[in-house]
C-alpha cells in the first residue's frame, strides 16, 4: 500500500518509519508533517529541487489533485504552522503566455482548483495557498514557504 507523506518546506533525509522528524508535527492517516517557516523558501524550482532531493524517487512539491488534499494542506499544514501562505506544486506551463495552462509539477493539467475571486492574476506564473484553502497567484520567485509531497511504502 502506498501512502502519501507530506512534509513542509525541506527534509534533510527520510525516516525508515513513517514518523516526523523533531520539530515536525505529524497529521494522521494521511501522513501530513509540518514544519516551521524557519526554511521559507527560494522560488519554485529551487523548492523543487529541495523537495526531489529529499527523495529522488517520489519528492515533489505538495499537489492538490482534490478538495481533500486542498483541504489538508490549508487547514493542517498552515494553521498550525501559522504561516499565511505556502506554494503548492502548480504552475502555469509557458510563463511568457497569459493563456497558459497551469500544471502539476508531473505536467499533468489541473483537475481540480480553488482560486480567489480575482485569481489567477497577470503576471503570476506560480500559486500559493492560504489557511483557508484559497489559491493566489505568486511569482515563481517568491521566497515563501513551500509543501513537499513524498510517496513511501508502509
Amino acid at each position: 500500500m502506498k501512502l502519501s507523506f507530506l512534509t513542509f518546506c525541506c527534509l534533510v533525509g527520510i525516516a525508515a518509519s513513517i514518523t516526523c522528524p523533531a520539530g515536525y508535527f505529524p497529521i494522521d492517516s494521511i501522513y501530513l508533517c509540518v514544519g516551521s517557516q524557519e526554511n521559507a523558501g527560494n522560488g519554485y524550482y529551487h523548492n523543487q529541487n529541495m523537495c526531489r532531493a529529499v527523495n529522488r524517487k517520489s519528492g515533489d512539491l505538495a499537489a492538490p489533485y482534490n478538495a481533500f488534499r486542498n483541504a489538508a494542506f490549508a487547514k493542517i499544514s498552515l494553521q498550525k504552522s501559522g504561516d499565511a501562505k505556502a506554494m503548492i506544486g502548480v504552475k502555469r506551463d509557458d510563463p511568457s503566455d497569459e493563456n497558459s495552462p497551469y500544471l502539476y509539477p508531473n505536467g499533468i493539467p489541473l483537475t481540480y482548483s480553488n482560486w480567489t475571486a480575482s485569481e489567477p492574476a497577470k503576471g503570476t506564473d506560480c500559486v500559493a495557498i492560504d489557511s483557508s484553502g484559497l489559491w493566489y497567484g505568486v511569482s515563481c520567485n517568491s521566497k515563501i514557504p513551500y509543501l513537499c509531497q513524498f510517496t513511501v511504502q508502509a
